[in-house]
């Protein structure tokens, strides 16, 4: 048999039809996608809770500091926008409202 013949689209039916077998048929596509969510919601937390240690280390030494840096503000305005988005809670709203009125200045290294 030449299969350089045969419909692409056919190939594609095949494979899903032997994919959606092969994980045991509806049943099956089902756990699979159940499964999917339960990681990718896993993840999301993982994410969220990253994020939010990073945001409170970055605006905590700020605020003890008394004083910003431009860098500093940049890192925080990149990851805040997306922390709330996904969820944030108001402990970092808060934090985030007390850095932005921050004075900004370029690091000096003391001592």
């Amino acid at each position: 048999m030449d299969f350089t013949r045969i419909d692409p689209q056919t190939i594609m039916w095949a494979i899903a039809k032997a994919v959606f077998l092969a994980v045991g048929g509806a049943e099956g596509i089902v756990a699979v996608i159940k499964a999917i969510a339960r990681r990718r919601s896993a993840e999301h937390k993982m994410l969220v809770g990253l994020t939010r240690k990073s945001l409170k280390d970055e605006m905590l030494n700020a605020i003890i500091r008394d004083y910003t840096t431009p860098t500093q503000m940049e890192v925080v305005s990149k990851l805040y926008a997306p922390y709330i988005k996904s969820g944030g809670n108001g402990y970092i709203k808060d934090l985030y409202e007390r850095f932005m009125d921050l004075p900004v200045r370029e690091h000096t290294r003391e001592g």
